[in-house]
């Protein structure tokens, strides 16, 4: 049997819950104990946003799990605009409750939780990013959504929580547009390719590109462009037609391909002295020496400079001239060497116009799968081609911005993470303006660790004005 204990339950005169905090409770049996059972945490359900009169259902600021709402007798948690009302003959049968807990007086209105997102979009402000965003981004709409992005970013903090239950559990659900927080056409206007290029002048963008699509999805394709091999990403240009690429990229840089962009149009594009490396799956179809260079691969196994670690692995990488389509080129074949002196039998065969060592080439293989399955999580497969590049250049830009927050927190002693996490624990009710509750001791010892202050009230459309207007508000 369970239940749920509550602690230090204050009420305001309306019958609102002003503050207290909750766990579940277990009753187990226990054979030598006095009445044979014992009563067990199971689960600190946290600070109390609201409570039925039962004592059985409510919703709860959950340490672990975050706004949470849940009922003791189907013993199940719930999103809080998701959990079913009470049955009547339950309801009815509920005598009221009588308050005996100490009653003070708030404001009428829904309880939100105000101190993560807060921080988020005060660090925001102090970042200096929302200028250049704001003077990059001149459509209202634009900016807004991206604000929006931006601080779900930073406050989901890896988490799957969506843009808009993030939005809807806060006070900024009083602040922001539906429109900026649903993906109508958002998406769109951001893949276009004036507002890629205002994004890429802001952040400056001048090093050298790297370009990757090496895995096959189902889908859009999408070319994201890195900083370096091994390094961040820095825009996205729409490829539709693979045939294509190779007379759409000038210049330096290093592409990592799948086998469907190994044409013949490529290698007369990027010979080896060609500014532009690329490294590509090589096909398996005739007129490409795959099996071939498998068995010679075979008989080199146990040669010690054809092995090398990485990640703490063994790999086997061997380099072989090779002629494609008339043109000289460079195979290279790797396997997991799997801790037995032997590959695995599935080996790796990557084509490429640059003879690198066989240890680079595959750690920038390696580097760009990775990277790519990084960004692609982000990025939904049955979108249109602009709308998944406005996704991925809004992917970056937030994170862009979110490790420039990320390391002025740390250089003042504290991570992101951990202050976000105690910030959720301020919250406040929604009226005519934002009516901020007390804050403990550790969330208020947070926020002047960090230089901020908790603002006893203000006023949703002044603060959309705040950030709508970053230069007038500085």
């Amino acid at each position: 049997m369970s239940f749920i204990k509550v602690q230090k339950l204050v009420r305001n005169e309306d019958g609102s819950v002003r503050s207290g905090s909750a766990v579940i409770m277990d009753v187990v049996y226990v054979k030598d104990g006095k009445y044979h059972s014992k009563q067990v945490q199971r689960e600190k359900l946290g600070k109390i946003v609201s409570l039925d009169p039962s004592k059985r259902r409510g919703v709860f600021m959950s340490p672990t799990r975050g706004l949470v709402a849940y009922d003791v007798d189907e013993d199940r948690f719930y999103d809080p605009d998701e959990m079913p009302a009470p049955k009547e003959a339950e309801a009815s049968a509920v005598e009221p409750e009588k308050v005996v807990e100490k009653v003070v007086s708030a404001p009428e209105g829904p309880h939100k939780v105000f101190g993560d997102v807060y921080m988020a979009l005060e660090a925001l402000k102090s970042s200096g990013e929302l200028p250049k965003l704001r003077a990059c981004l001149s459509d209202d709409a634009l900016y807004e959504g991206t604000i929006v992005r931006i601080m779900h970013r930073i406050v989901a903090d890896g988490s799957r929580i969506p843009v808009k239950s993030l939005v809807d559990r806060s006070f900024v659900s009083e602040v922001f547009s539906k429109d900026a927080v649903g993906g109508g056409k958002y998406y769109h206007k951001m893949g276009s390719a004036t507002v890629r290029s205002a994004i890429k002048d802001m952040l400056a963008i001048d090093r050298v590109p790297f370009y990757t699509d090496a895995v096959s999805y189902m889908g859009t394709k999408t070319v994201l462009i890195f900083d370096g091999v091994g390094g961040k990403p820095v825009g996205c240009e729409p490829v539709v037609d693979p045939g294509r690429w190779s007379l759409d990229h000038g210049g330096d840089g290093v592409a990592i391909l799948n086998e469907s962009y190994v044409t013949e149009s490529l290698f007369k594009a990027y010979g080896p002295d060609s500014g532009m490396t690329f490294i590509a799956v090589m096909p398996t179809k005739k007129g490409f020496p795959y099996k071939d260079l498998c068995q010679k691969a075979l008989k080199r196994i146990g040669e010690k400079e054809c092995v090398f670690e990485k990640d703490g692995k063994e790999l086997f990488a061997m380099r072989k001239k090779i002629d494609v389509f008339g043109k000289k080129a460079y195979a290279y074949v790797i396997a997991d060497m799997g801790g037995y002196e032997t590959p695995s039998p599935m080996f790796q065969v990557l084509i490429s116009n640059k003879g690198g060592s066989p240890e680079l080439v595959a750690d920038a293989y390696a580097s760009g799968l990775e990277l790519e399955a990084a960004c692609r999580a982000t990025i939904p497969s049955d979108i249109p081609v602009q709308d998944a590049c406005g996704a991925a250049v809004c992917n970056f830009v937030a994170s862009c911005i979110q490790e420039k927050i990320s390391a002025d927190f740390t250089s003042k002693g504290v991570s992101l993470t951990e202050a976000l996490g105690t910030a959720q624990s301020v919250m406040c009710c929604i009226g005519d303006k934002v009516v901020v509750e007390k804050a403990g001791s550790g969330a208020s010892k947070m926020f002047k660790g960090i230089g901020m202050k908790i603002p006893a009230e203000l006023s949703a459309s002044e603060y959309k004005d705040s950030l709508m207007n970053p230069e007038e508000s500085v």
